[in-house]
Order: structure tokens, then sequence, then C-alpha cells
């Protein structure tokens, strides 16, 4: 009795066994075509099939081009064309000061001493010797307050527009993500 039994449970797993793998052919593309071809249903009707229990849809993609009209759109949404183009401006001038903050410094370091030579009085043997050395240090620079007018201001100003920025923006995006709902 229980070798009939066995023999019967053996039997029912090979055939969910062998079930199996027309399931699987008949989820991929070429086998649900050949199998729609021959049991006569549609890949719509396929297609509906896998979707079905699904909590999200498929997204539809297209290629078209963003006119005029949208980006017109997106301004007047962010407090319209002035807010806008302030906000722009803001983002530009706090990107232009820090680029160019960082040329400056390059320009001051290239600068280096200035060309600044300075005098070494050497004693040897019991003889003053004096030898002109040209200066490595950039403090020697005869421009050096020049440089660092140049640099605090520049610096000063990058505070300012990253302040500006930040804050023209969240004036902007902030309301109007209140005021959007989905």
């Amino acid at each position: 009795m229980k070798e009939k039994v066995e023999e019967s449970e053996k039997q029912e797993d090979k055939g969910r066994l062998t079930q199996l793998p027309r399931n699987i052919k008949a989820d991929d593309g070429i086998g649900a075509k050949q199998q729609s071809k021959s049991s006569g249903t549609t890949a719509k009707a396929l297609h509906q099939k896998a979707t079905a229990g699904k909590l999200t849809k498929d997204e539809d993609t297209s290629t078209a081009t963003t006119g005029c009209v949208s980006y017109y759109s997106y301004l007047k949404a962010g407090g319209g064309l002035c807010t806008s183009l302030l906000v722009f401006l803001c983002i530009f001038l706090a990107v232009g000061t820090q680029a160019f903050l960082s040329y400056w410094l390059s320009l001051w370091t290239k600068a280096g001493s200035g060309n600044t030579y300075y005098n070494l009085k050497v004693e040897v043997n019991g003889t003053n010797t004096t030898e002109l050395i040209l200066s490595d240090s950039i403090l020697d620079n005869p421009n050096l307050f020049f440089y660092q007018a140049v640099y605090g201001g520049v610096l000063v100003s990058v505070i300012v527009f990253a302040f500006a920025n930040a804050s023209s923006y969240m004036k902007v995006i902030l309301p109007e993500s209140l005021n959007h709902t989905t």
C-alpha cells in the first residue's frame, strides 16, 4: 500500500516538473509568440495575462521634443520670468565667482615671489661678501597686498553669491513644491 502511495506522489511531482518548463517557455518573447500562434491567442491577451495582479503599469516612453511652451510654463510655475531669471543669475554669479577665485589663486601662485631678489651677506674667512638670491617665498612678492585684496574681495563675493543663490532658489522652489499636488 505504501509503495502505491509513494509511486503516485512521484508521478504527481513528475507531472508538475514537466509543466514547469512549458510555463517558463511561455513567458519569454519567442515562446509566447509561437504559443500565441498555435493556441489562437493574441499578444495583447498574453500581455494582459502577464500584467494581471501587478501593482505598477509599464511606462510609455517616447522621444518627442519639448517645445518652448513647456519651458515657459516651467518658468511661469517658478514665480514668473523675472524671478526665474534672477535665480539663474544668482546661480551663474555663484559659480562664476568660484571659478574666478580658483583662477586668481593660480595666477598668484604662478607669480611667486615676483622676481624679487634679496641680499645674502656671507662671511667667509673674515671676508664679507654679498650675494643676490632669487626669493622662493610668495610673501616676498612686492604686489602681495594687491593679490591678497583681490582674493579677499572675491572670497567675500563667493560667500554672498552662494547665500543669495541658496536663498533665492529656496524662496522660489519651496512655495511651489507646497502648492503642487499630485
